[in-house]
């Protein structure tokens, strides 16, 4: 009896090991505080949804997002939209994208939160972008994402 549960437990070891181990956890990261004073700066905004796209998903969860983003900037209207993904390593990253309308024209604001990620070494960004123009995106050749174009760093917080 025990030599069957030897070769039973080492086949599950194996199983784990040969299919990679097990699925990829789903990131999940709080918004950071820069999130949290361009919500109250814009106040009511379209809510364009958030992609929560774990390592090694390939899907084409963001390009919605990216559209409602696009017909924002182009209607010049408050908007915001979240994508949270993994790093190779696993550490949860948080990007939240803003439509702001300021001064007769409109921003294309990214937050990027690296803050979880002790390779990255960037803790949070924040840009201000004149447009953005559609570019493929990078984990999904087939998808489309909006890439900010003519962008400053606005704000920076260390990890």
């Amino acid at each position: 009896m025990k030599r069957w549960q030897a070769m039973v437990g080492g086949l599950a070891v194996v199983g784990f090991v040969a299919c990679g181990g097990p699925p990829p956890k789903t990131p999940e990261k709080a918004a950071s505080s820069a999130v949290a004073r361009w919500q109250k700066r814009l106040g009511t905004v379209t809510e364009c949804g958030q992609a929560v796209r774990p390592r090694g998903d390939e899907s084409c969860s963001l390009q919605p997002i990216h559209e409602c983003l696009h017909d924002a900037l182009e209607a010049c209207r408050p908007a915001h939209g979240t994508h949270l993904y993994s790093t190779s390593e696993g550490d949860p990253v948080r990007v939240d994208y803003f439509v702001a309308p300021e001064k007769g024209a409109c921003l294309f604001v990214v937050v990027e939160d690296k803050s979880a990620d002790p390779v990255g070494n960037k803790g949070v960004v924040e840009q201000e972008c004149r447009t953005t123009s559609w570019r493929p995106q990078p984990d999904a050749p087939g998808c489309q994402a909006l890439a900010p174009v003519d962008c400053r760093v606005v704000g920076t917080s260390p990890r």
